[in-house]
């Protein structure tokens, strides 16, 4: 069967339809069939909160390398200190917490 397109009507209040205009690049002569498409196939990435969050895991996961380096250097010094530890769960909590928001962002957007 060969790939059709079919005709779909979308009703929408005309602030729908300016904003949709705008956030595409604000010109009046643009196709919404285009905008709607392109809405529609974008994927999460293309989200700026998920850009945002995405970009706070990078952060702590970055915290949480280097919190392992101090303290493989403390233990191996003999300098391990429990508060090490302590601050590397509290690390791996945070952590956590960002990718559940993720993952709740994500398929919410699905």
């Amino acid at each position: 069967m060969a790939n059709k397109n079919i005709k779909v009507s979308v009703r929408m209040c005309p602030d729908l339809r300016d904003k949709l205009i705008k956030e595409s690049g604000g010109e009046e002569k643009v196709n919404l069939s285009e905008i709607i498409r392109d809405r529609l196939e974008r994927r999460p990435a293309d989200h700026k909160e998920i850009r945002e969050l995405l970009y706070s895991l990078k952060i702590e996961i970055s915290r949480i390398g280097t919190n392992i380096n101090q303290i493989t250097k403390s233990h191996n010094s003999g300098l391990y200190r429990s508060e090490d530890k302590q601050e590397l769960e509290k690390a791996m909590l945070q952590l956590n917490i960002l990718l559940r928001d993720i993952e709740q962002i994500l398929y919410r957007e699905i």
